[in-house]
């Protein structure tokens, strides 16, 4: 199963059970199958350990019972212990797979936190300009680039399902200060819960609340909060930008709530005034969507 095309599992087991029951035959089953190649992940199948042979010998039954009785207490004990230690050792790798999966499943949460990083970090490049051309929003860019230099391999979709688990599990994690503890002591937490896209963001604020405080509220509270959280990343966002520009020894941007203006000449122009379009010297900033953080248009 793709998590990535599957949230949940029973929708995974409802698309096989289509498939078999638009099938006629075997083989027309395994070719729709192949034919849908995105919703599965390849892995190798576990070794056939139906006729796994003894790594020792032992006494027949029969032969057993055929022993003298002086030998036969003696070749019984060593039998049953050889047994147990075959037992023991395949208990322990029912241990070791256990502990592989939790490692596994601390590690998504991770993975995804690590993804949401590098994911910020190509918003601002992408929002690093001497010249913007109208269209050239934060979010469209981001998400078209790793499209294209991922090949194909991160569709949008997946894109989009895996931000939404990172975001909210960046969330979760910011109320205990990025102590992973928070997820990582509950073993029936893993990250396909925070992609379930049954969860809108008013209710999952609401379930922050609920763990953050005991305390429930409602749910336009928690669309206000979120609106809330929305406008602190926006505005994060537009500050590292600032020092990235300062930084590369523009002036300093000038303030109006939302809106901030370069007032040097050497500043990027945005998009060219459209009264004016021969004065390359009068910059006209324009923002296509709420997601931009560049500046807006005075008009």
């Amino acid at each position: 199963m793709n998590p990535t095309k599957f949230t949940i599992i029973e929708s995974y087991v409802q698309f096989l059970l289509n498939k078999l029951k638009s099938s006629s035959t075997k083989e027309a089953f395994v070719e729709e199958l192949r034919c849908n190649n995105d919703n599965f992940l390849e892995i190798g199948l576990p070794p056939n350990n139906e006729n796994l042979k003894d790594n020792f010998e032992i006494t027949s039954k029969v032969n057993l019972l055929k022993m003298e009785e002086s030998s036969f207490e003696r070749s019984k004990e060593e039998i049953i212990r050889a047994l147990v230690a075959q037992l023991i050792s395949i208990y322990d790798n029912v241990l070791q797979e256990y502990i592989e999966a939790e490692i596994n499943r601390r590690n998504g949460f991770r993975n995804y936190l690590n993804f949401l990083k590098i994911y910020k970090k190509i918003e601002i490049f992408c929002n690093i300009y001497k010249i913007r051309l109208k269209g050239q929003t934060i979010k469209n860019q981001t998400n078209t680039k790793i499209v294209d230099y991922s090949e194909q391999k991160i569709k949008l979709t997946t894109l989009t399902i895996t931000l939404r688990a990172a975001k909210r599990i960046d969330r979760l994690l910011s109320l205990s200060n990025k102590n992973f503890l928070i997820v990582d002591i509950f073993p029936n937490l893993d990250v396909a819960f925070f992609k379930s896209s049954s969860i809108n963001v008013a209710a999952y604020e609401c379930w922050l609340k609920i763990i953050e405080t005991g305390k429930i509220i409602s749910e336009e509270q928690g669309y206000e909060i979120y609106q809330q959280k929305k406008k602190e990343e926006n505005s994060l966002r537009e500050n590292i930008l600032k020092q990235v520009y300062e930084s590369a020894g523009y002036e300093s941007a000038e303030y109006e709530s939302a809106e901030y203006y370069y007032i040097d000449e050497e500043s990027p122009r945005y998009y060219p005034d459209n009264d004016n379009p021969d004065n390359e010297e009068s910059p006209r900033y324009y923002a296509d969507n709420e997601e931009s953080i560049l500046p807006m248009d005075k008009s």
